[in-house]
């Protein structure tokens, strides 16, 4: 009886040092995975905003040539862009909570749920 009881718990043993094990490298790849979608997150917004920035100067002197004053197309691409920051931050929820919400449901609520069946 002494031997089969020591026999599981050396069994138990080791399954508490596989279940520890896989929780670590479970931990290392939710890391790895938002590690590099936060680093393609920001190589693109860097890309994106350069590209914006030469699209709004090349618009800004448009309006300039059309109004005749290089001011009022600055002036009226800054309007633009304070619109688009004012539609941006009322809709917050919608383009930037939720998604990165979903993408976190998806990366551990998911996994676990999967683990267990």
């Amino acid at each position: 009886m002494a031997t089969e009881l020591s026999k599981l718990l050396a069994e138990v043993k080791d399954y508490v040092g596989l279940e520890k094990r896989y929780a670590l490298i479970s931990v290392a790849e939710k890391g790895t995975v938002i590690l590099s979608m936060l680093i393609i997150v920001c190589v693109l917004f860097v890309l994106a905003s350069i590209a914006v920035a030469f699209l709004l100067m090349g618009l800004a002197n448009y309006i300039g040539e059309l109004t005749g004053s290089v001011a009022m197309g600055y002036a009226a691409v800054a309007l633009i862009i304070v619109v688009l920051t004012a539609i941006f931050y009322a809709m917050r929820t919608q383009l930037v909570v939720n998604p990165i919400a979903r993408m976190m449901h998806h990366l551990f609520v998911k996994t676990i749920n999967d683990a267990k069946q």
